[in-house]
């Protein structure tokens, strides 16, 4: 094997390691809508803290949600609000335990297999319907008997234009 062809694979390690390595995720405040555009646009996941850790003068740690979430107008929709915001079919993808683009063992195969999400379009009602009907709690990645897990995603395709997925 080439130098230069050492190289590419090389290359092509990093970049594959990269992908599928991301960075840390950084645990935020609560954000400002802008703020929150800002994050959403740069396709990054984050934690945003919703609770305060305050201590008092004798060093007792005490933990309190941060009264701002509550001033979100996310806190008031209704699944009516949400039927009305969104008009269209959604894709939505859906697995059997949740967990998606991941490896699983497959019958039949040695090797783990790197395994995508299946997508359908549903309406936003239809959605809202399956979410209320098997609350994730109730998902067992072990049970094979567990109902499929169904979730709506933002991915952003190219620079100002996103899709949901």
């Amino acid at each position: 094997m080439s130098q230069q062809s050492i190289k590419q694979h090389l290359l092509t390690l990093l970049d594959d390691y990269r992908d599928f390595n991301s960075s840390p995720i950084s645990v935020q405040p609560i954000p400002t809508a802008v703020e929150f555009s800002k994050q959403v646009s740069k396709g990054y996941p984050c934690i945003y803290q919703a609770y305060e850790v305050t201590k008092d003068q004798h060093g007792n740690t005490s933990v309190s949600t941060d009264p701002s979430l509550l001033e979100s107008p996310a806190f008031t929709w209704t699944k009516q609000d949400l039927l009305n915001l969104v008009k269209d079919k959604v894709e939505v993808a859906v697995t059997p335990n949740g967990r998606a683009d991941d490896l699983a063992q497959i019958e039949g195969h040695e090797e783990p297999v790197f395994l995508a999400p299946a997508t359908i379009e549903m309406t936003m009602s239809e959605l809202l319907d399956h979410l209320e009907s098997s609350p994730p709690s109730s998902t067992d990645p072990t049970n094979k008997d567990s109902p499929p897990v169904y979730y709506l995603q933002y991915k952003q395709q190219e620079p100002g234009v996103g899709v949901f997925t």
